[in-house]
């Protein structure tokens, strides 16, 4: 398949994911109820942002969530080139088809799996909890690390798109708990720092693991981008159980 194919089928993914996208967005605001009006927040910029900090740290176990998932964020646009250098060092048992083809192939996997999970993955798992999604992506996370090491393509797309619904899952649940949890007045402040937060861990995570491996070769930076992710997932687990146990 040719560069210029490639980019034909990247545009057509692109239009068919903001298709979907607008039909949820239609469908959502035809059945929205009208609201009245909400009162506007007049306090200053740094002075919203503690007290939206003070409110989300409030929730027990919410800032712990919203950093697991900008960390998995992390992880997931750090495996984009780590992956890139395992395939062009093992075509033999990393590529399909073409270099060109498997890469274009995993990244149609992860935004579909995205999609796919931000659309249909809050209706299937609307009663499993934002905890329990969070400690199955960390676990995915390691199981997806571990394709890479044992370097076999067809084990690591399945993974890799199991991965990625449950991560495009659980950025709607945890807008909703956030919706529930902040005040309407600084919601939009709340919001915009939790995106800061997850946009900012994804490059500032590639930089650090790619510098790793430029340094001490891939096989060391896979290792501790799994041991990363296991000290994420005992975390997550950690502070599940004990919010379990206060509530029991």
């Amino acid at each position: 398949m040719s560069y210029s194919s490639l980019a034909i089928f990247n545009a057509l993914t692109f239009l068919v994911a903001g298709a979907l996208f607008a039909s949820v967005g239609r469908n959502y605001y035809k059945t929205r109820p009208q609201e009245g009006t909400t009162s506007v927040n007049e306090e200053g910029f740094f002075k919203t942002i503690a007290l939206s900090f003070k409110q989300v740290k409030k929730a027990k176990g919410l800032l712990a969530v919203v950093l697991v998932i900008a960390l998995l964020n992390g992880v997931l646009g750090t495996i984009e080139p780590l992956i890139s250098i395992v395939i062009a060092g093992n075509k033999s048992s990393m590529v399909i088809g073409t270099y060109s083809f498997t890469i274009a192939l995993i990244g149609g996997v992860m935004t579909a799996g995205m999609a796919l999970g931000s659309i249909v993955g809050t209706k299937l798992f609307k009663n499993m909890s934002l905890f329990t999604i969070a400690i199955i992506s960390t676990a995915l996370s390691i199981v997806v690390i571990g394709t890479m090491l044992i370097k076999n393509i067809f084990i690591y797309l399945p993974i890799m798109a199991s991965l990625a619904i449950f991560i495009g899952t659980a950025s709607p649940k945890l807008t909703q708990w956030l919706v529930e949890t902040v005040d309407q007045n600084i919601l939009s402040s709340t919001m915009g720092m939790l995106n800061t937060i997850l946009v900012v861990t994804a490059p500032v995570m590639t930089t650090i693991f790619t510098t790793i491996t430029a340094s001490f070769g891939i096989t060391i930076t896979l290792t501790l981008l799994g041991v990363t992710c296991l000290m994420v997932l005992a975390t997550i687990v950690k502070v599940s159980y004990s919010i379990n146990k206060n509530a029991a």
